[in-house]
């Protein structure tokens, strides 16, 4: 340690009151001691980073990921290059996030639009991260705590003005600039929060803060006045020392809860704040100028004071000489620092370098100030920074170029802080040369855990100046984060004659060793070629290959199975013969390859699978001498004739696991696999497990690894199952160490399935108990032992002609599979999961015969795949109505075949999808609709479509009974045209019965015992006066009444005689439905084809017409029949033709269903003939013209007769079905 650290050491122990770290602490490291030359190797060498306004990085908010990560590269690259170490990065310029943040929105400045995230998607602070690391630099995240926004840009809406505006105000001499309200609890916690989010998530070095307080001078229009009146807890009278209280308690929490995120999660985070450069205004004396003390509000003399930082970095942008001089403000500052032991870090303004700015200042002024801080007095000064780093990537006057030849010419690493942490690391062991590349192995953890994260190269003219010029930072080659170094000629040239090797921890603490290694100039080791390094299933016999710069030279080949006591001058041993753990020791002449087979008298054995072994080779020739051995390389090879699985690596995360109990997800500590991981929260012990159960398809060994967040709330003594082929072995595992680190739990047998399993279980432990991820490492095959067992899947199938299965190989221990597939292409396979095409159909086998080195198996299925013929679907449909009103129901009759599933459309339809064979809907709109149906089975669909009218229905009331008879005042026997009744039959309105409303018309017929005449019954309405009647219209639309009876005679019908212009029709009787319920009974105009009651055509026609009689007519009997008649009507719907009828009925005429069936004639008195021209079944239905089923039977063979006779005259629908096809058509009954 240099001297400024002694006396920093000092300086904590007599200051140990004030700081409760330092009290105990003692200097140890090998840093001890002063620096001997004016380049000191401890020394932070910052820059910052800027993003806001895009003034260093990105210099272009919207150019794309790759853009900007390319343009961050260069500048780390630059930043090396001139001999930087320390990299503040800006990631939180105005509450805002250069990295992925769940709190807050992604910057303006990183996409051009606050809150937008980049596409594609990357974090910018985990990528500089990583590529600082790569280049030995430290990063620190540089927050601007209270400053809300700068610009006039759109926030975005998670911004945290947006959703606390309360929290803001704006500065009283800028507009523009937003600040949280520092004396807000809320603000206060909330900086906190987003602190803690980024040092328990980032690997990061530092947080530092910049000045921006409260706004510069911008406090004239007391803004926070009432939060002083509300939020004042101690009473402080003074508002302006409540302001800077404010900032003091916010940097306290921020330390505070840094220290427990260090503890928790092993880290090294330092923090710092930069503020402005004067505290007071004329101290030191002779100082003046704008304080931050008084202008902004904050003390960093009480952070200091109160151990609250760990460096302090004052911008001191000033030169050397007048009121802000910067001597005397840099001795001062190092006072502060050295009174309360921390550091100082110089803030340097090379932003006055340009030409273009008012200051104008040449190189050599930040030049001049570096030596400042390096000499004696500042003793606690170790380091600067530079604002902003885009002058040192223009080389500004020279400044990169002076920098990196003069003051920052040798590699340096930032100081250790010994209040955090004075545990030295432990040294790099087998420090060696391999030819030009100096290499060493990394150092296990020291006593608090640490690992090395760096290395600082030294070279020396002689062992015996290591411990005298250690700390002589010219004597630093470089410092890497890896562990070799290729040194160039220079490096290796006199006096550079010995080589030291130092690990530094993340603290910056260095290992103590002093012995260095020289440098030789025998000849290079050689090169081992293969295996490479960690190279796994590896072939048997192995093949070793290697490159030499000896030629004709002869070869000394190691391999061993332990790399311990492995050195450069004897390799694994100094005897010349194998041995059981030296397998191989043989001498190879002037050939650079060699082939490891079985044992003979330079082999004891031979390569066994799954087994690691390391090999190492030297050379010798009289012209060169003897090499030293080359570095061990690491390889397993594989047993012979072992078949290396597709994956080698399985990894189950703990949403793969099968959980019994409660657990709890999280991402709170950073290591975890996956999106999160889960705990047991340290409760119901013994009760709870995560079962990890990997899909082994090759028996072999496995290595079982572990992941876990590690934390000191963890249990040490974890039960973790490991379910094998031999049995369950459990291993315990301590869950406080080893973050983030794949833990080996052994090697261990598994056999293909789902067997084997790992199982997590918290009985027994003692804190909270972690599931995270599993991991399965294939190591090599186990020999056959078991006979295979053959399983597949589907063990049944049922498809179309053409169409494929795919099979699914649920064989155990197997390694070669044997399948015949009658019927289908291929016909047999050999791979593990065929896919068969089958073409014909019919109905077929399957057979596996599995097979591996203790035998074979063999499953047969019989009658298994189905293969249906690929015949085709044809689609159709009946309606009832060739047109229809808006919101009335119509029901549509499916007469598709060799579908199984139904796919319907009906444009503005309710519903305006259905699946349903017969669906019933309606239509909300008027106009033309198309109605689709597709038909579909598991071979084919078909399309049909019907188009029907759908308008407003225009209803005329001819009687509804409500009130009276209405127009039926007569008796049933007043007409002459009346027969078969008694005079003491009765018309009248009735209230015993009705449809609609409250009444109805009710005739109670009595039968006339002096006749044997059939009845016929004439209801008259308006006494047979058609004047008396009102008109409707008799050439469009329908007529129609609603009908109850239960006591009409079979064959009884109903129909009305209508009134038109050329005299008085009967309309087509219809058969009474003897039900006891209300039906109604329609008829159609003017199609409907009846019969000339006096004068006309039988068909009711012409504009106005007027309803005579509703007429009855039966069989004569001798029982009463009581009849019920309610709500006379005609409907007639607008838009449309006005004529509804049956769809799909075809004009009458002699039928030819298909080319196997006729039938004939049409119309018919009442036979209808049906021919067929070979013995085929036919279905046949027979409907009336409302849809209602009258018949139903089935024809076989050539002739045969369907009698209607029992049928009144009329129109009928016939639906043929023969041989899966069906037909409807219209049929005319006349008789």
């Amino acid at each position: 340690m240099n001297q400024k650290l002694l006396n920093l050491f000092f300086l904590i122990v007599v200051n140990g009151f004030i700081l409760g770290q330092g009290t105990n602490i003692t200097p140890g490291c090998s840093n001890s001691g002063p620096e001997i030359n004016a380049s000191p190797k401890a020394d932070l060498r910052g820059t910052y980073l800027t993003s806001v306004y895009n003034l260093d990085w990105p210099s272009n908010r919207t150019a794309t990921p790759a853009v900007q990560q390319a343009e961050l590269i260069a500048i780390l690259d630059k930043l090396v290059l001139t001999g930087i170490n320390t990299v503040y990065f800006q990631v939180r310029p105005e509450c805002d996030a250069l990295y992925n943040s769940s709190i807050e929105p992604w910057s303006y400045w990183l996409t051009g639009t606050q809150g937008l995230p980049p596409n594609p998607m990357w974090d910018p602070l985990s990528f500089a991260i990583t590529e600082c690391r790569k280049r030995g630099l430290d990063l620190h995240a540089w927050l601007n705590p209270y400053r809300a926004s700068v610009g006039s840009y759109t926030l975005a809406n998670n911004h945290v003005s947006k959703l606390n505006p309360s929290w803001v105000f704006t500065a009283s001499n800028n507009a523009n600039l937003k600040i949280l309200n520092p004396g807000l609890p809320a603000v206060k916690n909330y900086i906190i929060s987003i602190v803690e989010d980024i040092a328990s998530r980032y690997d990061i070095d530092g947080i530092v803060f910049d000045d921006y307080f409260y706004p510069d001078q911008g406090m004239a229009n007391n803004q926070d006045a009432t939060t002083y009146v509300n939020n004042n807890p101690t009473g402080i009278s003074n508002i302006d020392d409540w302001r800077r209280d404010n900032v003091n308690r916010m940097i306290a929490g921020v330390y505070d809860a840094l220290q427990v995120i260090n503890a928790n999660y092993n880290k090294n985070i330092v923090f710092g704040v930069a503020p402005f450069g004067i505290w007071k205004n004329g101290v030191p004396t002779g100082i003046v100028g704008n304080s931050s003390y008084s202008a902004l509000y904050c003390d960093p003399i009480n952070w200091l004071q109160n151990g609250k930082v760990d460096f302090i970095s004052p911008q001191l942008y000033w030169k050397i000489g007048g009121s802000q001089d910067y001597i005397k403000l840099s001795q001062w500052w190092n006072d502060q620092a050295a009174t309360y032991g921390r550091h100082l870090y110089v803030s340097q303004g090379y932003d006055r370098l340009p030409s273009t700015s008012s200051q104008n200042w040449p190189a050599s002024e930040i030049q001049n100030q570096i030596d400042q801080n390096r000499i004696a007095g500042m003793t606690n000064t170790f380091g600067q920074t530079s604002y902003s780093t885009r002058y040192i990537m223009s080389d500004e006057k020279g400044i990169a170029t002076a920098l990196q030849n003069n003051q920052y010419k040798y590699k340096s690493f930032p100081p250790s802080m010994p209040w955090k942490d004075n545990v030295c690391p432990l040294e790099p062991t087998n420090i060696r040369f391999e030819g030009n590349t100096l290499k060493w192995d990394a150092p296990v953890a020291a006593t608090d855990g640490d690992l090395a994260i760096k290395y600082v190269v030294y070279a020396f003219g002689t062992q015996a100046d290591i411990p005298n010029f250690k700390q002589d930072g010219t004597k630093v080659l470089d410092i890497v984060n890896a562990t070799q170094i290729v040194l160039t000629t220079a490096q290796l040239t006199a006096p550079n004659n010995y080589f030291l090797v130092t690990a530094l921890d993340k603290n910056n603490n260095e290992s103590t060793n002093i012995t260095g290694v020289p440098y030789s100039s025998l000849p290079a080791a050689p090169v081992a070629l293969s295996p490479t390094e960690g190279e796994l299933y590896v072939s048997s016999p192995v093949n070793f290959s290697w490159n030499s710069s000896v030629t004709n030279g002869d070869y000394r080949i190691q391999v061993s199975k332990s790399n311990t006591g492995w050195t450069e001058t004897n390799g694994f041993t100094t005897a010349t013969a194998p041995n059981a753990t030296v397998v191989v020791n043989a001498v190879v002449n002037t050939t650079m390859s060699y082939i490891w087979d079985q044992a003979n008298a330079a082999v004891y054995e031979a390569p066994a699978g799954g087994t690691t072994y390391y090999y190492t080779i030297r050379s010798y020739s009289a012209a060169t001498g003897t090499s030293k051995y080359s570095a061990p390389v690491s390889f397993t090879p594989k047993s012979a004739n072992c078949t290396v699985p597709g994956t080698t690596v399985i990894t189950l995360d703990n949403v793969d696991a099968t959980l019994v109990g409660s657990w709890t997800a999280t991402s709170a500590t950073a290591g975890y696999v996956g999106a999160n991981y889960i705990h047991d929260g340290d409760t119901g012990k013994g009760t709870k497990t995560a079962t990890f159960t990997p899909t082994i398809t090759q028996r072999g060994k496995y290595e079982v690894f572990i992941n876990h967040t590690a934390g000191t709330n963890r249990a040490n003594n974890v039960p973790v199952d490991i379910i094998h082929e031999i049995g369950t072995t459990t291993v315990p595992v301590n869950q406080q160490i080893n973050n983030g680190t794949w833990v080996s739990l052994g090697t261990y047998n598994f056999s293909v399935g789902t067997n084997n399993k790992v199982v997590i279980r918290t009985t027994g432990t003692s804190g909270v108990v972690i599931a995270d991820a599993v991991r399965f490492y294939f190591i090599d095959c186990l020999p056959d032992a078991t006979p295979p067992v053959a399983d597949f899947t589907p063990v049944s199938a049922t498809i179309c002609a053409g169409q494929t299965v795919s099979y699914t190989n649920a064989s155990t221990n197997a390694t070669s599979y044997s399948w015949s597939f009658p019927g289908g292409t291929p016909s047999t396979s050999t791979a593990t999961n065929p896919v068969v095409t089958y073409n014909t159909a019919g109905t077929y086998n399957v057979v596996l015969t599995a097979t591996n080195g203790a035998g074979s198996n063999t499953k047969t299925l019989t009658s298994v795949i189905t293969v249906n013929p690929s015949g085709a679907v044809t689609a159709g449909f009946t309606a009832p109505y060739s047109e229809l009103a808006t919101g009335e129901n119509m029901t549509f009759t499916n007469t598709s075949t060799g579908a199984t599933t139904y796919a319907w459309t009906f444009p503005n339809g309710s519903p305006a999808t259905s699946t349903a064979a017969n669906p019933t809907v309606n239509f909300t709109t008027t106009g033309s609709k198309t109605i689709t149906l597709v038909a579909s089975n598991a071979c084919g669909s078909n399309t049909y479509t019907m188009t029907i009218c759908v308008g407003t229905n225009t209803k005329t009331t001819l009687e509804t009974f409500e009130s009276s008879a209405g127009r039926f005042t007569s008796v049933p026997t007043a007409s002459g045209s009346t027969v078969g009744i008694a005079t003491t039959s009765t018309l009248a309105r009735a209230t015993d019965s009705f449809k609609n409303g409250t009444a109805s018309l009710k005739a109670v017929l009595y039968d006339n015992t002096t006749v044997t005449t059939n009845w016929l019954v004439r209801l008259l309405s308006g006494g047979g006066t058609p004047a008396n009647n009102q008109a409707f219209v008799g050439n469009q639309g329908s007529f129609g009444f609603w009908m109850k009876t239960s006591t009409a005679n079979a064959g009884a019908t109903v129909t009305a005689w209508i009134d038109d212009t050329d005299g008085l029709e009967e309309l087509p009787p219809q058969t009474i439905i003897n039900n006891g319920a209300w039906n109604y009974y329609e008829w159609f105009l003017p199609t409907a084809v009846g019969t000339t009651i006096t004068t006309g055509n039988g068909i009711v026609g012409g504009a106005s017409v007027t309803l005579d009689a509703i007429v009855i007519k039966q069989n004569n009997t001798a029982s009463t029949m009581t009849v019920w008649i309610d709500d006379i009507q005609h409907n007639y719907i607008s838009a449309c033709s006005g004529t509804r009828k049956m769809l799909d009925v075809e004009e009458a005429e002699d039928l030819k269903v298909s080319n196997e069936l006729i039938v004939y004639p049409n119309p018919t008195n009442g036979i209808l003939n049906l021919k067929l021209d070979s013995n085929i079944k036919s279905d046949v239905r027979l409907f009336n013209i409302t849809g209602q089923q009258l018949l139903s039977t089935t024809f076989e063979g050539t002739e045969q007769q369907l009698d209607l006779n029992n049928f009144t005259k009329g129109i009928y629908l016939l639906q043929v079905s023969t041989d899966g096809k069906i037909t409807t058509k219209k049929i005319i009954l006349n008789k």
